[in-house]
């Protein structure tokens, strides 16, 4: 077994493996690796990524991204954890012990090398295949000093009818949809009808439900050239032929994922984002989409930390139904000092609610 970087393996085959192989999803790819770089300017942040190959195969993928902030490196994605490693579909328990063994050696020199302090990593609610490694992977990577950490996501099963779909919601939620459906006109644009008007509007609405400009005008294009390339859909809600609001979904094989959506802050008392989510949910099941991941949501974790803002978007979207289902992640810390100031940090933090409750 060997280290390939990405500029190794190269992109063509790197998103080949992650097509083919059910123990990955869009986070995995290089569209997504290189939208996280951009995300963030101020991270200045660096592709790291990496497969450990066999014989020319391909035997587990990576992502591996290097952020900078002004005293510490990490390794992250967007200051959160990054996918777990891909790990090719058929592999022996021995395969799969040496090849995790392989990559944490080399994100360990990879830290040294370049002052990272910790390396973040989680599952994905919508990676299924993957689920038969963790009790594979857990030992061997809390072994390493690995911290196991479990995150609560939401999942929609939307193979479902209309009326089963509605009958998981909250009333509140019903209603709201059913007084959206009065005043809204949904549409939405995919690979076969997005243009760059359309997809200007939403970046426009973007900026103005902000206030200001979040993230470079980079990821915005690649958003639109993922929809024109069929792994992402625009829905636009319409109050009297004017653009009032829009959620982005990426699709992946049988998956989705609720990654963001704009309002126009004057239209306040419309439930827009109820008609966006139920045009969503009806778009992606006639197109054979089985799962909705709509979001994380609070799991009492002492490392999971949520301001009051970041609650209200997660009981909105805990009214469409769904289940919560726990997913596995970790953090790998190469710092005890960075490690005692995150858990003090955390525990401060865990206290003060316990204080307001």
């Amino acid at each position: 077994m060997k280290i390939e970087t990405i500029r190794e393996i190269g992109f063509d085959r790197w998103d080949a493996f992650c097509t083919a192989n059910p123990n990955s999803w869009f986070w995995h790819t290089t569209r997504w690796i290189n939208y996280t770089i951009q995300h963030r300017p101020e991270l200045q942040s660096e592709d790291h990524s990496f497969c450990v190959t066999h014989d020319g195969k391909i035997l587990a993928l990576i992502p591996l991204i290097l952020e900078k902030s002004m005293n510490s490196a990490e390794f992250s994605f967007s200051g959160g954890p990054g996918p777990a490693p891909a790990l090719a579909p058929v592999l022996s328990h021995k395969q799969t012990k040496n090849a995790i063994a392989l990559a944490l050696e080399h994100i360990a020199c990879e830290a040294k090398k370049h002052g990272s302090v910790v390396w973040r990593c989680r599952l994905s609610g919508l990676n299924y295949g993957l689920h038969r490694h963790i009790e594979v992977m857990t030992t061997i990577l809390n072994c390493s000093g690995f911290l196991a950490t479990y995150y609560s996501t939401l999942l929609l099963d939307i193979d479902r009818s209309d009326s089963e779909l509605l009958d998981g919601m909250r009333k509140g939620h019903r209603s709201d949809i059913k007084r959206a459906q009065a005043t809204l006109a949904t549409e939405v644009w995919q690979k076969s009808n997005i243009t760059r008007d359309k997809f200007d509007q939403y970046r426009k609405m973007h900026l103005l439900a902000s206030g200001r400009a979040t993230r470079p005008l980079i990821t915005f294009e690649m958003m639109h050239q993922w929809i024109q390339e069929g792994y992402a859909i625009l829905i636009e809600a319409r109050n009297a032929s004017q653009p009032v609001g829009f959620a982005l979904i990426n699709y992946y094989r049988h998956h989705a994922y609720y990654s963001s959506s704009c309002e126009d802050p004057s239209c306040g008392n419309i439930p827009l984002g109820h008609a966006l989510q139920w045009a969503a949910l009806q778009w992606l099941r006639e197109h054979g989409i089985r799962k909705y991941e709509i979001g994380l949501q609070p799991s009492n974790q002492p490392y999971d930390c949520w301001s009051s803002k970041e609650e209200s978007i997660a009981f909105f979207k805990r009214g469409f139904g769904g289940a919560n289902i726990s997913i596995w992640g970790g953090e790998l810390y190469f710092s005890p000092e960075f490690y005692l100031s995150v858990a003090t940090r955390r525990m401060n933090h865990r206290a003060d609610l316990m204080r307001r409750a």
